[in-house]
């Protein structure tokens, strides 16, 4: 059997096959070998072209794209120019592969056979910390890439980047730096969709030739996923990027508790300082208002809180009215917005509120 190409990266050894050996003699393996051969040396290996309709090769069989293979040579821009729905198949195979929860990447390529016209028309660019032949491959077999005929597009979730795992707790939103290139032949980069698996969860318009930094935040996540980019231009030109994987975890609930201390505290520096709060106790796990998990309901969890304080503030102010003391109109209050010294110590002392377990009462 004949099959297609595949690409070997990163191997030691010269590995024979099917075609254009120099004693004339041809030796053929199997998918599964290759395969197998490439990862014995450490190699990376990419399926080339693998929907570029051959008249002299055999198309790989659906069961072969289960063998564990490095990546998808989708887009080969000499074979593409005759076919542009080999990308587009090319990708759908992409897309079931990560479905299946296959971490597999992809790669662009002119294949140009001596046509300098073409030459670099498809390409891929990797994401490497040392310019070299052992950082390119390493990028290559990591997936440290993206591939494009125009613009450049990098993404950054903290500090991974495409191929890579970034790790994020199931309180945190994901927070995304954008950075993005093209030139007057591309034209502007018109937008960017992001997907979220296989949902596609955004779509920006920056209609810009250059963005150093375009910050997105998406919901926060309730189950391990990852997202890819697509970067289009105003000229036609597109970039696909490959995935970069996202893993939550929980954080420890004193972390979770001291977090959201933090945010109302915040809230309440609008508060009338009439009224001290200088204790919001918050139990995002045991309210016995909502019994869903917290990333679940943290969003609706804030806009209750921020409802909750203002009866808070509305009650307390009340009972600051009824008091012997001056009324609200009277307090006398220093540059720096507190109250003045001769009442601080009673506010202070009658009128702190705090909030416990979903119920709110005045200490005596």
């Amino acid at each position: 059997e004949r099959y297609r190409h595949f690409l070997a990266i990163g191997i030691e050894n010269y590995i024979p096959g099917d075609e254009l050996e120099a004693n004339g003699k041809t030796k053929t393996l199997s998918p599964k070998q290759l395969v197998e051969k490439v990862k014995s040396q450490g190699g990376a290996g990419y399926v080339a072209h693998p929907f570029y309709e051959d008249p002299f090769r055999q198309k790989w069989k659906e069961e072969d794209y289960n063998l564990p293979f490095t990546g998808l040579q989708i887009w080969n821009f000499e074979t593409w120019e005759k076919d542009q729905s080999e990308l587009e198949k090319g990708l759908q195979k992409w897309k079931e592969l990560l479905a299946k929860e296959r971490k597999v990447f992809i790669g662009a390529g002119s294949d140009s056979h001596g046509d300098w016209q073409i030459l670099g028309k498809a390409r891929t660019y990797v994401y490497t910390n040392t310019v070299s032949q052992s950082g390119i491959l390493e990028a290559l077999k990591n997936g440290n890439s993206f591939i494009t005929d125009g613009p450049v597009i990098t993404v950054w979730i903290g500090d991974t980047t495409f191929g890579q795992e970034a790790l994020i707790a199931d309180t945190d939103k994901v927070k995304m730096k954008i950075q993005l290139a093209s030139n007057l032949e591309f034209g502007r980069v018109s937008e960017i969709e992001i997907w979220n698996a296989e949902e596609l969860e955004e779509v920006l318009r920056p209609n810009k030739y250059f963005e150093p930094e375009l910050i997105w935040d998406d919901k926060f996540l309730a189950e391990d996923t990852y997202y890819r980019f697509v970067a289009h231009t105003e000229n036609g030109y597109t970039a696909y990027t490959n995935p970069i994987w996202v893993k939550t975890f929980s954080k420890p609930r004193a972390e979770v508790v001291k977090k959201e201390e933090k945010v109302f505290e915040k809230i309440t520096k609008f508060i009338s300082p009439i009224v001290t709060m200088p204790s919001i106790i918050v139990n995002i796990w045991f309210d016995p208002i909502h019994k869903k998990e917290p990333r679940e309901i943290l969003e609706q969890y804030k806009t209750d809180e921020m409802r909750k304080i203002d009866k808070i503030t509305s009650d307390a102010l009340k009972k600051l009215n009824q008091t012997s003391g001056p009324s609200i109109s009277e307090q006398r209050y220093t540059k720096s917005g507190q109250v003045s010294s001769r009442e601080t110590e009673k506010t202070e002392k009658d009128y702190i509120v705090e909030r416990h377990g979903g119920k709110v009462y005045y200490p005596e």
